[in-house]
């Protein structure tokens, strides 16, 4: 099994997915020689997911960094406004 899921095999539910995947990543698609959209390669599609779900921790794991740091520092802010 490569991956390779057949569009006249999906269910009636699931034709509009292969249209989905081309428009933002055509080279996922694969067509026959009429040009009409064939398989979507999945296996490529599940490593992108995995690919953006963890730029998406990175990116979340660092806003949580700042917003530590932030609170850090009105913490210290505080503290000087209310020794004043």
């Amino acid at each position: 099994f490569l991956g390779l899921f057949s569009c006249s095999q999906a269910p009636a539910w699931e034709h509009n997915w292969p249209w989905t995947v081309a428009r933002g990543y055509p080279d996922l698609v694969q067509y026959d020689n009429k040009r009409e959209m064939e398989t979507v390669s999945y296996n490529f599609v599940n490593a992108m997911l995995l690919n953006e779900v963890q730029k998406q921790h990175r990116t979340i794991e660092n806003q949580k960094e700042q917003i530590n740091s932030l609170e850090e520092r009105l913490a210290r802010l505080e503290v000087l406004l209310i020794g004043r």
